[in-house]
């Protein structure tokens, strides 16, 4: 329940206060009571703002790739915060739309990256948030998440080569190869346009941009972000 003049009350919603029986907000909002203390007209508000219709939210399904092995789906949460210039019929569309840009691309230390969100399974009753005016929508989804793990075997694209080894990304992952999990055969030359790692006889040249086949041989995981330690040196590796 959240107290707060009848001006600011207006004001925050962006109704007209001199046309006070059209109070309204997008049918989302009922008013219970209307107090006259001394000090001036309060208003005390709830939020009713009911589950949307199921119908609704099971209609939407994103078409996504299909996934690699450490790709996974799973059932999530998030908080999706809306300003009340917002409510109106587009209301379920924005937070649609603010659900893919909060979440996709992000990464926590206990799913990995979220890679797609595929199905928004419920939009929550959203509440006022205290003092603020704007409304927190609970947001139950599944997603894809990529979550590397010790011992897979990833494509992965050259992105920089020194002496100490090669950087690489596979997706949003960063992983580092040493130049100790390069096979010996192979040497740094860094006198070639780009740099490379490559054989004696140049049969196997891998430089920047080069598409390899690389194993995971450890992980760091931090709050928002995980990095990879790889390996070239197993049967099947190396440039594709």
């Amino acid at each position: 329940m959240t107290h707060c003049s009848l001006e600011l009350l207006f004001y925050i919603l962006e109704i007209p206060s001199e046309n006070n029986n059209e109070l309204h907000l997008a049918n989302q909002f009922s008013v219970l009571s209307v107090e006259e203390p001394t000090y001036g007209i309060e208003m005390i508000i709830t939020t009713e703002i009911t589950n949307f219709e199921e119908s609704e939210i099971n209609s939407f399904e994103k078409t996504v790739p299909t996934s690699v092995e450490s790709d996974t789906t799973i059932s999530l949460e998030h908080e999706i915060l809306l300003h009340p210039r917002y409510f109106g019929p587009q209301l379920l569309e924005t937070v649609k739309q603010k659900l893919f840009t909060e979440v996709e691309g992000t990464c926590t230390g206990k799913h990995g990256f979220v890679i797609a969100v595929t199905t928004i399974d419920n939009i929550g009753a959203g509440f006022i948030q205290p003092g603020r005016g704007f409304v927190v929508y609970p947001v139950k989804y599944k997603a894809i998440v990529f979550r590397p793990f010790k011992g897979e075997v990833l494509d992965a694209v050259v992105t920089q080569v020194n002496k100490v080894g090669l950087f690489t990304e596979i997706g949003p992952l960063s992983c580092f190869i040493s130049r100790h999990s390069i096979p010996s055969d192979m040497k740094f030359d860094p006198n070639s346009n780009p740099p490379c790692y490559r054989t004696e006889d140049e049969e196997v040249v891998i430089q920047q941009d080069d598409e390899i086949r690389l194993k995971i041989v450890g992980t760091r995981v931090d709050a928002t972000d995980i990095f990879a330690i790889g390996t070239l040196m197993d049967d099947y590796l190396g440039l594709n």
